[in-house]
């Protein structure tokens, strides 16, 4: 019998308080699909966009099994409907007014996987530099869309939102560009999800051990994440984290 154990984390960049986080996680177990965001910080409520795309992610109704344009049209469409509902748009101040009309940006990785026989099938479109991870003995076999540290860069391809108010809700939206991948993963292998300062760190020094060794004890992971970035070993940014655990 088929079985994925799951944990996520979540941090706030140092100096800011939990509840600025910008990077958030989804995912539904009855159908195995997997959703990681990382908000960017240029643009304001992108907290609201990237938690609104991976809880859209989420929608019965839609499967990766199928065109990654159709899939993130059908997302963008919902996580826009979630994003402008959630913002008071009247009650906000004029400065605040004036950028938010602009709208927000963030990443997406998704990942959705089908068992088989002796090991399970998926598929992963990504947009921007938000990573997964397939290891297998710990060490890792395989990384999308990003192969190497250095790839990483200050702009990333980005799912934007679209203009608020007073533009409508119901606007045409254009895909970003993204990354598509389908393949298999044997059983006893481990998938990491993550946003882009886990995901350099983990390519440049190898530490995805630390990683698996440390998930499940919220304040070892503080403690572990809060090192390496007064190490200068990692970004000082938001961070969300999903491991899976594929048996």
């Amino acid at each position: 019998m088929s079985r994925i154990q799951v944990l996520g984390f979540r941090m706030s960049k140092l100096g800011n308080r939990p509840k600025d986080c910008e990077d958030f996680y989804s995912w539904d177990l009855s159908r195995m699909k997997f959703a990681i965001a990382d908000g960017a910080s240029s643009s304001i409520f992108s907290d609201i966009w990237a938690r609104s795309l991976t809880q859209a992610a989420m929608d019965e109704n839609i499967s990766l099994d199928g065109s990654p344009e159709s899939l993130l049209s059908n997302i963008m469409k919902a996580a826009r409907t979630k994003w402008y509902g959630g913002i008071q748009w009247t009650a906000l101040p004029w400065f605040l007014r004036n950028k938010s009309v602009s709208g927000s940006h963030s990443t997406l990785l998704l990942m959705q996987t089908w068992p088989l026989a002796s090991s399970y099938r998926y598929s992963a479109v990504a947009v921007g530099d938000t990573c997964m991870f397939v290891l297998k003995d710990q060490k890792v076999e395989d990384s999308f869309p990003l192969k190497n540290y250095t790839e990483f860069g200050t702009t990333p391809s980005l799912i934007w939102s679209g203009k608020g108010s007073p533009i409508p809700e119901n606007v045409r939206m254009a895909l970003p560009k993204y990354s598509s991948r389908s393949g298999t993963i044997d059983r006893g292998s481990t998938v990491i999800l993550a946003t882009d300062a886990v995901s350099k760190w983990i390519l440049e020094h190898g530490t995805q051990q630390e990683i698996l060794e440390t998930m499940g004890n919220d304040h070892a992971m503080k403690a572990l994440i809060s090192r390496e970035i007064n190490a200068k070993r990692m970004r000082n940014d938001d961070t969300a984290i999903i491991v899976i655990n594929i048996i």
